[in-house]
């Protein structure tokens, strides 16, 4: 009877051990893996005279580069940018090199149409 109660005692045991133990997550860490944001994006309207693009980095760096073309005159400028961009909650905040101004944006994005959201002002960008 002794052994019975050991044994049973022994199996709660591992049993126990077994159902506690779990395998790695699946999910992944934040600031990891490459969100869809990530890649160059143009203005909707732009083209070969006046162009603007958005570049998202995968390291949450970025690069804007506008051109504007007035009759036989063009401008060419372009600026860095660190950004912060939660799929979940749809935002987005934009660090412009060089400036204290924090530009942040409600997010649509669907397929290759990227809509940015601010003070009731919508930028919308294609994906290249």
């Amino acid at each position: 009877m002794k052994e019975l109660k050991l044994f049973s005692l022994m199996l709660m045991l591992f049993a126990f051990c077994v159902t506690s133990t779990s395998c790695s997550s699946d999910d992944d860490e934040p600031g990891t893996g490459e969100s869809n944001i990530v890649g160059t994006w143009v203005v909707e309207g732009s083209d070969d005279t006046n162009y603007t693009s958005y570049t998202f980095d995968s390291d949450g760096s970025g690069v804007c580069f506008e051109k504007y073309t007035s009759g036989s005159m063009t401008l060419t400028d372009s600026w860095g940018f660190v950004y912060a961009y939660d799929e979940e909650s749809k935002s987005l905040q934009l660090y412009p090199e060089g400036d204290t101004t924090v530009y942040r944006y409600t997010v649509n994005l669907t397929g290759n149409t990227l809509m940015l959201t601010r003070n009731n002002q919508v930028l919308i960008l294609i994906k290249q």
